[in-house]
This record gives structure tokens, C-alpha cells and sequence, in this order.
């Protein structure tokens, strides 16, 4: 039999009537019949039926897996029967529950089992996966809330959770799921002592409970590390549930769009009547897609999405009804069957708000929109960048026998080139999470912080994958180790885990992670960073030597201007000599524009002024019009029209001063000889074949040549500073 809570409006019938929100089991143990009948089949009528409560039968309860809670309209849990089925998607939920078989076997009672649910972000499903698990084993919840139970003194707390514990060893079998343990047990210089305050405490209370019978202790925590280790030490099992892979997210969506949205119709009050309605998916919606775009967000973010693209679909409708009113809103929905299609268009924009709502809370990164039309001037690196990038994700099985992938690019060059652009056109173009890190958001004054941060990085990276980490200004991030002042050697410790995170992303779990560096200075990086495996591929990024790829530049910035039609981009890039940088062009487009925008804003105080003479010689009375009104009432497009002439670039070209000298320049240049594979062969090399094979060795002459004119340059050296301080101490004595 069944109770249910909520709505105590009875109709007719079988079932009581209303919503329900909870559902109480009873087992009927014995039958005091007052007529004569049946065996088997019994009437029950509430006017003449007592029931009488004799005690509490330990068994277990109804099992999820009939659908009793769609019968009785119940809120459900999530399903995670993929997991089930010993596929890649949800495994946790499979460990969970060979873990509670186990331990409510005939042989688990001596398992005492303890286990510890946590995950690397708030909102993963710990509580739900949980929940759902014991609800289709048919095992009774018994749900502690660390928050909760705080009292004004330690032992207060500890005896309300007693309390809690007591009342649910009386139930059989249960699972204690204690949620925000490090409440409790918070991490501290006195963990692991004894009489450590209320942790020695807790440990005591978990040791007891755990030895019932038939009783499971469940633990959750957001943050496993702010949990003390004395008491995490007692949990016998661990596991991690991390953010829902791509194939995960897919299945999120199939649930809560086909199982849910067919089961949720919804009303609403059009006009004097009120109309019931239901949701569906339009046959264009790809739930790939969907799980692609919504890479790094957790099941509620994913449960916003779904509810706030139900909203867009309604408000397209009624914005819809509002432009042509011989057609009401009521009438559209029964025109279509009395279902609202969700579009992609809706999904998009929902997600879009998602990302930008929980972006700074979480730290989901975001798809950047800047294409390749937006770079110029850089289609030899641009090939390298599809080699290196398009190859694992087009082909992803032919890195599936062990090959590892190359994913590490380092830019670097001239400041103003294009390096943190290019980043964000790979990110756009393979439509990869973008994932942007400064250098001074790593650095923590608390030792051990530092290196956590850039572990969350990476995590976070992983989490949202494909994903594409980029690291500007990198040579701050990882300098040189043993060059550094600090005492704590900081700076050392974040190029040690950088290393060790960078060779974890080339192995089997960072796939569609891919690492890009950018810096002007890679003689400061350590050499470690350089290796194949880490940024193996290093790419230079200079300046354009030749006038045609300036206009390519030019036509990328100038892409959404309003030129004159005698411009000529060509003859502009003339005029332009060969030390101009792409954010010199930048600059001088933007100085064009304002330029542009100047003559038209003078142009338009002109007309404004005519305008108010014309009035005056009309009515001498009239007042002088404003601009706003001018725009509001008398101005044409023509007049708001933008357009840039060649004299506005031609003014800009002759007030720019470049941001990088030509000796700069030749600087960079000796620098991309050193770094990428240009390294000037030694003086006085032969070449030695062997077996068909081509080597270089230095001869002995040439090693004792430049020996000896190492030795003459030392002692010129030392001479030239001799001099000196004889000329200083000379000078003294004067």
C-alpha cells in the first residue's frame, strides 16, 4: 500500500487525486476480514477500513526500476543504466553500485563498507548518482546534511549526528548519505592527533555505524582536499566524479529532451482561456552538437539550457503573434498541434547565455568568434597549425594503437604579430573551447597553491575538452629554473608541474587537450619546455617582408569597414615600409577609421549649423535644433555613412611610429635562427659517410682554432678591463 503527501483533494476513483511529492510504503502483514469472501481478491473501503500500525518490518523497498514514480507523476532521478552496461559513459555509477551489491550480499556484512564521493566541480551529480543507484537496488536514503547539524558546540554536533545515525540503523537496508562531510571535518594543523577536537570524534561515531548490519556510510564532499586526512583515511572506497564527457553530455540531453519533455506538458493563460501545451525537439536538432557546444558544463547548467530554450521557443512564438495580430498566440499553438518546436537557434542562445553566466563562477571557457578571414599574412604558419591540430581530431583512430599526438605549439616573436589572434582563430576554426591563462593568476604566497593552480588548469582544460590552453606571455610562467630570487623557489616548483602536466597531455588522457604558448623572449624559457612531447613544434611569427601579404593584413582589419570606392588597399601597402607589425596596422586602421568618422562628425556639424540658419531666416524666433533631434528627425543614412578615403589612411600612415625598431627586429631574427632548427653549424665541420649515411664531426684543427681564438678574446677582454681600472685609479689620485 501507499501514502501519498500533498494535495489532500480526493476524487473518485482508485488513486487520490492532486500532486504528489513524496510516497510512504507500508507492508500489510495480516487481514481481519469481516464478511466472508474471497481469498484472494479484497475491497477496501475507506468509510469501514481501519488499519492498525503493529511496528516497523525492515525490507527493502520498491525498486525505480518499475515505473511506480511516473505512475503516481513523482519527480524522477536520472538514469545512469549506460553505465550499467560496462560502457565509457558513467562508470562511477557502475563502481557504485558493484560496491553497495557487494556490501548488502549475504557475505558483505563484514565489509564494513565506507565510501566517499567527491568531484573536481560543485554540481557534478554526486547527491543525484547516489540517490539514483540505491533508489533501483530498492535501498532506503537516509540523508545527513553537514550543514545541518552544526550546533553551538562541538559536542552538540556530534550528538545530533548520533541521533541521525541511531534512527537510521533501525532501517534495513540503508545507505547513510552524509552531504558536505568537510563541514565536519575540515582540514587543520591539529588533523591526526588525538583529541583533535571534533574530528577524533567523528572517526569514533564512523567506525561504529560502519560495523551494522546492513548499513552503508556515504560521504560527500565538493573539495576532497579541504578534507582531513585523518578522516578520509577511514573511507575504505573513493570516487571521483568529474565534469560529463562529450558522450555523457549527449545522454544528459536525451533524457531531459525525449523522456522529460514528453512527460512535462505545461499551461498558460492566452487571452480569457487557459491552454495546455507540450515541448518537442524540431527534427534539425543534433543532440552532438549539443553536446559539443555545452563542453565543460555540469547537469544543472545542462538543465538551464533545456529550460531556458523552452522559454525562447514561447517567446518566438509570442513575439510572432505581436507582428501580425490578425493571428493570436492561442491559434499558433493549436495550429501546430498544440506543441511548441525547440529550434537550434533556441539552443544556441541558450547555451550562449549559460556560457556567459557561469563563465566567471566556474570557469567554463568559451568558443571565441575569430575566424581565419580575421589573420593575414601567416598561410605558411597556418599550415603547419592544420598539420599539427587537424590530424588528431579528423583521425583520431589512427592515435588509437598508441601514438602519441603532438599537441604543444609555441609562438613566438615580435610583440604585436598575431599570437594571441592565431590562438583564438584554431580554437574557431576547429571549434575547440578556448582557454585563456595569464601568468600572475598561477601565483599564490601560499606554498603548494601555486602548483594547484596549475592543476586546476589543466583540469579544468580536460573537463571542457576539445579544448585549446593558452598560455600568453609564457616565458613569465616558466622561466629558467635556478635563475630565480625567491626563497620558497616558486617560480621552480610551477616549471616542475607545468612539465609534468604538459607530459601527461600527450598520453591517453589528454585527448583534444592542446597546449599553445605565445612569447617575444624564448632564450628566457627553460629548455625542458622545448623537448619533443612538450611545445615540440615551435612556430615564428614575424613580420611581413613582402607587400603583398601587408595587403592581406589590411583586407583582414578592413574587413567590416565602409571604404571609398577609389581606395585602393594595394597602393596603401606601398607606402608601407617592412617594420610594421600587425598591431601597427591595427593601430593605423583604427586611426583611419577615427579619422573617418572625424570628417563625417565635422560634416554633419555643418549641416546642423546650415540647417539652423535656414530656421532663423524662416522664424527669427525659432530655437537652434540639437543633434540628437537632427539624427531623430532630419538626418538619411547618408549622413550616418562611415566612409574611409585614402587620405584618412594616408594621415594615419604619416602620424604611426612603429612599435618594433629595425634592430629589434634583426634581434628576433638571430633569435629564430637559435630556436627554430637554424642553428649556425660550427666553424671548420667535415662530413664523415658512413654506410651510406651523412654525419657532421669537427675536425681537430678547427676545435683547437676556435680554442685559441677563444683564449685571445678572453685576454682582450681582460686586457680592455685592466685599462680601465687603471684610467679610474689614475683619475682618483688626480
Amino acid at each position: 500500500m501507499y501514502s501519498i503527501g500533498g494535495d489532500d483533494s480526493f476524487e473518485e476513483g482508485t488513486l487520490p487525486m492532486g500532486k504528489p511529492n513524496d510516497i510512504a510504503w507500508f507492508k500489510i502483514t495480516a487481514l481481519n476480514q469481516l464478511e466472508e469472501g474471497s481469498e484472494e481478491d479484497f475491497i477496501v473501503d475507506s468509510s469501514q477500513t481501519r488499519m492498525i500500525q503493529s511496528g516497523i518490518v525492515k525490507s527493502p523497498c520498491i525498486t525505480s526500476a518499475l515505473p511506480w514514480k511516473e505512475f503516481l507523476s513523482l519527480p524522477t532521478f536520472p538514469s545512469y543504466e549506460a553505465g550499467f552496461a560496462h560502457t565509457p559513459n558513467f562508470i562511477y555509477a557502475s563502481k557504485l553500485k558493484q560496491y553497495l551489491s557487494a556490501s548488502f550480499s549475504s557475505l558483505g556484512a563484514s565489509l564494513n563498507t565506507t565510501i566517499l564521493v567527491h568531484s573536481s566541480k560543485r554540481g557534478a551529480g554526486k547527491v543525484s548518482v547516489v540517490q539514483s543507484v540505491a533508489s533501483q537496488m530498492g535501498i532506503h536514503v537516509f540523508e545527513v546534511s553537514g550543514y545541518s547539524i552544526l550546533g553551538d558546540t562541538d559536542p552538540k554536533t556530534i550528538g545530533i549526528l548520533r541521533g541521525r545515525l541511531e534512527r537510521a540503523a533501525q532501517i534495513s537496508p540503508c545507505l547513510v548519505l552524509i552531504k558536505h562531510l568537510d563541514a565536519l571535518a575540515k582540514k587543520s594543523e591539529q588533523d591526526g592527533k588525538e583529541g583533535a577536537g571534533i574530528t577524533s570524534n567523528l572517526l569514533d561515531i564512523i567506525n561504529e555505524f560502519s560495523s551494522k548490519e546492513n548499513l552503508v556510510i556515504v560521504a560527500t564532499v565538493a573539495d576532497v582536499d579541504k578534507l582531513s586526512e585523518s578522516v578520509r583515511a577511514k573511507f575504505k572506497f573513493e570516487i571521483e566524479i568529474g565534469v560529463p564527457s562529450e558522450a555523457e553530455r549527449k545522454e544528459i540531453f536525451n533524457q531531459l529532451c525525449h523522456n522529460k519533455l514528453a512527460r512535462q506538458p505545461t499551461s498558460k493563460i492566452f487571452g480569457k482561456s487557459r491552454l495546455h501545451f507540450s515541448y518537442a525537439l524540431r527534427g534539425d536538432v543534433s543532440l552532438e552538437t549539443l553536446a559539443l557546444q555545452s563542453a565543460g558544463l555540469t547537469p544543472p547548467d545542462m538543465v538551464s539550457i533545456v529550460q531556458t530554450s523552452k522559454q525562447k521557443a514561447l517567446a518566438r512564438f509570442e513575439a510572432y503573434g505581436k507582428k501580425n495580430h490578425s493571428i493570436s498566440i492561442r491559434d499558433l499553438i493549436l495550429t501546430s498541434g498544440g506543441i511548441i518546436k525547440i529550434t537550434p537557434e533556441d539552443f544556441e542562445q541558450a547555451i550562449s547565455e549559460a556560457r556567459q553566466k557561469y563563465s566567471d563562477s566556474i570557469g567554463a571557457p568559451r568558443i571565441p568568434n575569430v575566424s581565419w578571414e580575421d589573420v593575414g599574412g601567416l598561410e605558411g604558419v597556418k599550415k603547419e597549425i592544420l598539420d599539427t591540430i587537424e590530424m588528431p581530431l579528423k583521425y583520431p583512430h589512427l592515435f588509437s594503437s598508441g601514438m602519441k599526438k603532438r599537441s604543444g605549439i609555441l609562438f613566438y616573436g615580435p610583440p604585436g604579430t598575431g599570437k594571441t589572434l592565431l590562438a583564438k582563430a584554431i580554437a574557431t576554426t576547429f571549434s575547440l573551447n578556448f582557454f585563456s591563462v595569464k601568468g600572475p593568476e598561477l601565483l599564490n604566497m601560499y606554498i603548494g597553491e601555486s602548483e594547484a593552480n596549475v592543476r586546476k588548469v589543466f583540469q579544468k582544460a580536460r573537463d571542457a575538452r576539445p579544448c585549446v590552453v593558452f598560455f600568453d606571455e609564457l616565458d613569465s610562467v616558466a622561466p629558467k629554473r635556478g635563475n630565480q630570487g625567491d626563497s620558497g623557489g616558486v617560480m621552480d616548483r610551477i616549471v616542475s608541474q607545468l612539465l609534468a602536466e604538459l607530459d601527461g597531455m600527450s598520453g591517453s588522457g589528454g585527448e583534444g587537450v592542446f597546449v599553445v604558448g605565445a612569447t617575444n623572449r624564448p632564450d628566457l624559457l627553460d629548455e625542458a619546455l622545448l623537448r619533443p612531447g612538450r611545445f615540440d613544434k615551435m612556430l615564428y611569427l614575424g613580420i611581413s617582408d613582402t607587400h603583398e601579404k601587408q595587403q592581406t593584413i589590411l583586407e583582414a582589419l578592413t574587413r567590416k569597414f565602409q571604404l571609398h570606392p577609389t581606395v585602393s588597399l594595394e597602393q596603401i601597402s606601398k607606402k608601407c615600409p617592412f617594420t610594421y607589425t600587425g598591431a601597427d596596422f591595427y593601430a593605423m586602421c583604427s586611426d583611419a577609421m577615427l579619422n573617418a568618422m572625424t570628417r563625417t562628425a565635422n560634416e554633419v556639424d555643418e549641416k546642423i549649423r546650415q540647417y539652423n540658419l535656414k530656421l532663423k531666416e524662416k522664424s527669427p524666433d525659432a530655437k537652434q535644433i540639437s543633434i540628437r533631434w537632427w539624427f531623430e528627425n532630419v538626418a538619411t543614412d547618408a549622413d550616418t555613412d562611415v566612409l574611409v578615403t585614402e587620405a584618412d589612411f594616408d594621415k594615419s600612415l604619416r602620424e604611426l611610429i612603429p612599435s618594433v625598431s629595425a634592430e629589434e627586429l634583426k634581434h628576433y631574427l638571430r633569435v629564430r635562427e637559435n630556436f627554430q632548427g637554424g642553428k649556425k653549424k660550427a666553424k671548420g665541420t667535415i662530413a664523415i659517410k658512413e654506410n651510406g649515411a651523412g654525419s657532421t664531426l669537427p675536425t681537430l684543427p678547427a676545435i683547437e682554432a676556435n680554442t685559441q681564438k677563444i683564449q685571445e678574446l678572453a685576454d682582450e677582454e681582460a686586457l680592455k678591463s685592466a685599462s680601465n681600472d687603471i684610467a679610474e685609479l689614475y683619475g682618483d689620485i688626480e
